[in-house]
């Protein structure tokens, strides 16, 4: 099997906030923005940033993800 095509990817998910993830001039900026996108690269990791208007929201999609993967 071919599997080169196959790239890890890690999802964040954030919440939208004047210090940790906003968007500047159009793109994504902030701390948590900076460090997850720093750690993806450092592992070799595309990353997906998924950004919540509420924390139920934010849970929704924990909860989402983890069936996706059989965790729950």
């Amino acid at each position: 099997m071919n599997i080169s095509h196959l790239r890890a990817r890690l999802r964040a998910i954030t919440r939208i906030d004047t210090r940790n993830y906003f968007v500047r001039d159009g793109r994504p900026a902030g701390f948590e923005y900076e460090m997850v996108k720093w750690f993806a690269q450092s592992q070799g990791l595309e990353v997906e940033f998924l950004a919540a208007d509420t924390d139920s929201q934010a849970l929704a999609w924990l909860r989402e993800l983890a069936s996706e993967r059989g965790a729950g």
